[in-house]
């Protein structure tokens, strides 16, 4: 019994660390996006990027591509935050693959509909570490990084150590202690 409490320690603090930017949402009116944002915001304490990825970097920079509305969602939980308390943390909302080159990119959100076109637009530049997150089933399974999936009102975490590895970026041991590891491509 003790050994199984001490088993949940690990697992009890990651999902406390994973709360503490829940303030800036009203208990009262959370729902499942502003829960999902949260969770990304806070991979970015829990994801380490390549030096030469944050050299030149005047800002964090969280991008969410094809769902305009959970980007404003995500930009409302993360105002005012920070990296590593140096860099203030952006979002930008782009509607499809084309802007992406154009902009700085830390975390890539991918929405679901656009799933189909996405390893052969993103994959072509593996030199950026690019932390790829999704919330459609298999996304993993297709190279993408993180998936943030919800069953009814459960939240899992999906990661794909290999393909974090290929992007150059560290997964911390806490949170994968809290993931499905998936390790295939299709």
């Amino acid at each position: 019994m003790v050994k199984r409490l001490l088993l949940l320690i690990p697992a009890l603090t990651l999902l406390a660390n994973f709360a503490f930017a829940m303030p800036k949402v009203s208990s009262q009116s959370v729902n499942k996006e502003q829960i999902r944002a949260v969770f990304l915001f806070n991979l970015v304490h829990f994801v380490t990027w390549p030096r030469e990825a944050m050299a030149n970097s005047d800002a964090f920079v969280i991008t969410v591509l094809g769902d305009k509305k959970f980007g404003e969602v995500v930009r409302a939980v993360v105002e005012g935050e920070s990296k590593d308390l140096t860099l203030p943390i952006r979002v930008n909302n782009l509607e499809n693959f084309e802007d992406i080159g154009s902009q700085p990119c830390h975390i890539l959100y991918i929405d679901g509909h656009l799933l189909k076109e996405w390893r052969e637009k993103i994959l072509c530049c593996p030199e950026h570490a690019v932390l790829t997150v999704s919330n459609s089933k298999g996304f993993p399974e297709q190279g993408g990084v993180v998936n943030l999936l919800t069953t009814g009102n459960r939240f899992a975490i999906e990661i794909n150590l290999r393909a974090a590895q290929n992007a150059g970026l560290q997964i911390s041991a806490k949170l994968i202690r809290l993931a499905r590891l998936v390790d295939n491509y299709r």
